[in-house]
């Protein structure tokens, strides 16, 4: 029972091994980024559940603590996102805003108001891309992005950084930015400060720029679903229709919002638990013929032990009473023989001895008369042999035996063992079969 309870401890370690990646991964919670759902709206991208838990650590929106624990791990990501640039500590509003908040209010450098474009499409696949899982990263690049919408949303975004009206400087005293991790800027200058979290926002914006340029998403995939995609890039209709007024041309333009779009197919969940019932099933149906098998074998052995026990009791009685008539007719255990002098308790007489015959009444010729004398009264119980090599015993249930002993063959066995008794000390137990020597009798 112990053995089987292991085995199927061990079949269950298996399941959860090839199964760890599942263990530590959840389905991310896409209400701000809609648009990474699948073609029903079911969310489908697994996000890497310790780097989801490591944004506490590297967002400037709430204390860590409150992020950790008001916030969802599926939602953490998209909340993260909403509010990037005030997340990643580079703007600090009186107003938590988020980017397309800030929407037509935003000048370009000719002094004209615009629209930023593609905000969530490029802003989403970026910070999902980094902590999305491996299958679900090739999901993603089946969305469609490319260069042109990487191009038009920095473009914009540029002009909200350098916009101190829009992305004003921190209160370094009273709030949490990127400098309080650096102990050398405690007794910098606020033009100092100020001028390392302009180089913050500078990297911020080469590094979204290069990460998503070295994917080498070239192609514009046409994305009906996508409703950004088809208002060109703008949070909705109207400013699309008046951006189609002057730039009719755009392929977008013609585009129509479609969120049951057939031709875009995700990677869906349902493969994966399919996948997962079929190697549970397999492990199953092997572990279960394992299983039977192993218990096949523990009761063979049971029962097999179980008859050589039987066949033990039976030997031990038939022997009891045999060697009880052998002492009726006067066996001699300590010479392993027929005492010739003992008294034959069959016939109530005493054995005569019989004269030595032929013998020279010299001492040699005495001594050795003698011998042959000896030799010839011993007399062995059926199955009697010498032992030709010495074994030592591996267990209680085997038999120590050395060169010279005689013994009597009990039971043989399959597989190059018997069972011997020690005619001296009627000891018996298991022993190699190759340890028998000379049959006696």
């Amino acid at each position: 029972m112990d053995n089987q309870f292991l085995f199927n401890i061990c079949i269950i370690l298996f399941y959860c091994i090839i199964n760890v990646e599942a263990l530590n991964t959840v389905i991310a919670n896409n209400k701000y980024c809609s648009h990474l759902k699948d073609n029903v709206g079911k969310n489908i991208i697994e996000l890497d559940l310790d780097k989801v838990k490591g944004l506490k650590d590297i967002q400037y929106l709430l204390p860590p603590d409150t992020f950790e624990e008001e916030i969802p791990d599926n939602a953490k990501l998209d909340y993260f996102i909403r509010y990037s640039v005030i997340s990643e500590g580079l703007c600090y509003p009186e107003e938590t805003k988020s980017i397309n908040q800030y929407g037509y209010k935003i000048p370009n450098k000719k002094g004209e108001v615009e629209e930023i474009r593609y905000e969530k499409i490029v802003n989403c696949f970026y910070y999902y891309h980094q902590y999305a899982t491996p299958k679900s990263q090739k999901t993603l690049e089946k969305i469609g992005l490319c260069n042109e919408f990487v191009t038009e949303y920095i473009q914009r975004l540029n002009n909200i950084l350098e916009s101190e009206e829009w992305c004003p400087y921190p209160d370094f005293d009273t709030m949490k930015t990127p400098i309080d991790n650096y102990s050398s800027y405690s007794t910098s200058t606020i033009e100092e400060k100020q001028s390392y979290i302009n180089s913050l926002r500078e990297d911020y914006n080469r590094k979204m720029v290069s990460y998503l340029k070295n994917l080498g998403l070239t192609e514009c995939i046409v994305n009906n679903y996508n409703e950004e995609y088809t208002n060109c890039g703008f949070r909705n209709k109207k400013l699309k229709d008046n951006y189609c007024l002057l730039h009719g041309g755009n392929p977008c333009c013609k585009s129509h919002y479609n969120p049951i779009n057939k031709n875009v197919k995700f990677d869906n969940r349902k493969e994966s638990f399919i996948s997962g019932i079929s190697a549970a099933m397999v492990i199953l149906v092997v572990g279960s013929y394992f299983s039977a098998k192993y218990i096949n074998d523990i009761r063979m052995q049971y029962n097999m032990k179980k008859s050589i026990h039987n066949q033990e009791k039976e030997y031990n009685e038939s022997h009891k009473q045999k060697m009880k008539e052998a002492y009726n007719q006067g066996y001699d255990v300590n010479n392993q023989g027929f005492n010739t002098q003992s008294r034959n308790l069959n016939s109530g007489t005493l054995r005569s001895i019989k004269p030595n015959i032929g013998t020279l009444r010299s001492t040699a010729g005495s001594t050795v008369s003698q011998a042959k004398s000896n030799v010839s009264t011993t007399r062995y119980p059926p199955n009697t042999f010498n032992v030709a090599q010495d074994y030592q015993a591996a267990d209680s249930q085997d038999i120590s035996l050395r060169k010279g002993m005689v013994v009597q063959l009990v039971q043989q066995y399959e597989g190059g063992w018997v069972m011997v008794r020690d005619l001296k000390s009627n000891r018996q137990g298991y022993a190699p079969e190759y340890c028998l020597g000379n049959k006696l009798a």
